[in-house]
């Protein structure tokens, strides 16, 4: 019950050990075996690398394909009833079960548009796409696809037309992807990988596709407007989500965010930075909502922000050198842990968290510092002599309502430590 890492036997700490596999020493009078990772699958996008255009009849072909849907490939089509050729957008081969496209067409005399797939050795055509807007067109079940192809068709009214294809790419419901953000939203679990937007199945064994965005997703923060709030980073405007996961582009001045965090003060208050030192607030965040207000500089501008969150009140700002908070006239303090400051890094404050009244906040590469009414070290490594395992970087915090746990980068693995205060004998001392 006193934890891991002591290297040699000590009858003055006999509830102590060095290192354990695949075992869970955390209870007292047991030793039993330890909790097992199980694979959940997030929605993975899947881009096409090539194109042909075996008719001749598309230009600029590689703009369906160029992660821009402000761009298009184009078929300009003459001939009365007529379908132009297709245009082929081909990738490795893999399992898929939907498609995403954002077609258009200048004028009703293109009356038909096919979008065709190719597996189980031949060409399916999916359900007819809308235009002017994305289509989510479902495959009916999880197939191996490696190209799929679009075609427009003339009607018989004389008249030449454009039909032009902005942007596809396909979904991979239980791929492996980076999940930049979670957030329990409308009795669900959200996450963000690249520009999707995921949702926790009922099983929960992975996360299924529910809508995307047009730029790769920073953030995601539920606000009690009962929106859920998708920051896209400092150069592209934020999103909102509805309760039936209808997506509106924010419309507001000052939009573009990276992180979005709510505090609950007098009134709920989202904040959101809009650069690496500056933070804006605003009570209404919402498309027509409230303007957010005049920036407020944190810090230098060569540390930059690495996270947002709430405590006590207030809002608490990572950054790569020291955590900052704003007091009650909004002013941004730096008095927290200026010891912080010799441990800058890149990481340094990322995905801290805050656990019965405290404050966890990771720095450098293997440090940890319980913010509190004192502040005291957690460094897992400081707990053990010569054990590899307690040494690598933090890469995440997580709490339950009974432990902290840090996940710990060792180069060809992760290791997942539990820790708390704990009551050994006459003493309580921190335990990882």
């Amino acid at each position: 019950r006193s934890g891991f890492g002591l290297e040699h036997y000590s009858e003055n700490d006999p509830q102590r050990y060095y290192n354990s596999i695949g075992m869970d020493m955390r209870f007292a009078g047991m030793a039993i075996a330890g909790p097992t990772s199980t694979f959940c699958g997030v929605p993975q996008k899947v881009e096409f690398t090539s194109d042909s255009d075996a008719s001749g009849d598309w230009t600029n072909e590689s703009n369906a394909y160029d992660e821009d849907d402000t761009t298009a490939a184009t078929c300009a089509l003459a001939e009365l009833s007529t379908w132009e050729g297709y245009l082929q957008l081909n990738c490795e081969a893999i399992n898929v079960d939907r498609i995403l496209i954002k077609l258009d067409r200048d004028n009703a005399r293109i009356d038909d548009v096919e979008v065709g797939v190719y597996y189980d050795d031949g060409w399916h055509t999916l359900s007819d796409p809308t235009y002017g807007s994305w289509n989510n067109l479902a495959i009916g079940a999880t197939k191996s696809v490696d190209k799929i192809r679009i075609r427009f068709h003339h009607s018989g009214s004389v008249g030449s037309n454009t039909g032009s294809v902005y942007e596809v790419f396909m979904i991979q419901d239980s791929g492996v992807g980076n999940v930049v953000a979670l957030a329990d939203f409308n009795d669900a679990l959200y996450c963000a990988v690249e520009n999707i937007i995921g949702k926790l199945n009922a099983g929960g064994t992975e996360f299924d596709y529910v809508n995307h965005v047009n730029a790769d997703i920073t953030d995601l923060e539920p606000f009690p407007d009962g929106k859920l709030y998708v920051a896209c980073g400092t150069s592209h405007a934020y999103y909102e989500m509805n309760t039936s996961e209808a997506l509106t582009k924010n419309t507001l001045s000052n939009n573009q965010m990276q992180f979005m965090v709510t505090v609950n003060t007098t009134a709920p208050t989202m904040y959101g930075n809009d650069g690496g030192n500056t933070v804006r607030l605003t009570t209404n965040p919402a498309d027509g909502g409230s303007s957010w207000s005049n920036q407020t500089i944190v810090g230098e501008s060569h540390n930059v922000i690495t996270g947002l969150l709430p405590h006590n009140g207030a809002l608490h700002i990572m950054k790569e050198d020291v955590p900052y908070y704003l007091d009650s006239d909004g002013n941004p303090k730096t008095d927290l842990a200026p010891e912080l400051g010799t441990l800058k890094s890149s990481t340094s404050g990322k995905n801290s968290v805050e656990w019965l009244g405290n404050l966890y906040v990771q720095a450098g590469t293997g440090a940890l510092m319980e913010i509190g009414s004192l502040n005291t070290w957690r460094n897992p490594s400081d707990f053990a002599t010569n054990l590899a395992e307690s040494t690598g970087a933090i890469q995440a915090l997580a709490t339950d309502e009974r432990y902290l746990f840090a996940i710990i980068d060792i180069s060809t693995k992760i290791e997942v430590l539990a820790g708390r205060q704990e009551r050994v004998g006459s003493t309580t001392t921190w335990v990882w």
